[in-house]
């Protein structure tokens, strides 16, 4: 029997992708949700699959150095354009083998506005 738990997170960064045509090449803003989903087979002696508050925990970890940046100027991102596309791609693979054992990370959804997302799942 498998469940699927997501939680969620914000953050702010600006980034510009380079040869994008118009606007979205400059330099600009975005509040930035992302959202993991978790699969575990079964439940604990509490009926719990996974504790949401420490996959909340683990997530806000892996986004803080994003926090409040430039994502072209952080570290981690340097070799890769910080699309949706990317950011999804980075946030799973610093996450999944943080994942406690009795999970596994399924899928990241980022979204750079209320009405564009990108989600990443090998």
């Amino acid at each position: 029997m498998s469940f699927e738990v997501a939680v969620s997170t914000t953050f702010s960064a600006a980034h510009a992708i380079k040869g994008m045509t118009g606007e979205c090449e400059k330099l600009h803003g975005h509040n930035w949700k992302v959202e993991i989903s978790v699969i575990t087979e079964g439940l604990d002696e509490r009926g719990v699959s996974i504790d949401y508050r420490e996959l909340r925990s683990l997530l806000q970890q892996t986004i803080r150095p994003l926090d409040h940046s430039v994502l072209n100027e952080v570290p981690e991102l340097e070799n890769i354009s910080p699309t949706c596309e990317s950011l999804a791609r980075y946030v799973y693979e610093t996450l999944a083998p943080e994942v406690p054992p009795q999970g596994r990370l399924a899928l990241v959804r980022v979204w750079e506005s209320e009405y564009s997302s990108a989600a990443y799942a090998p």
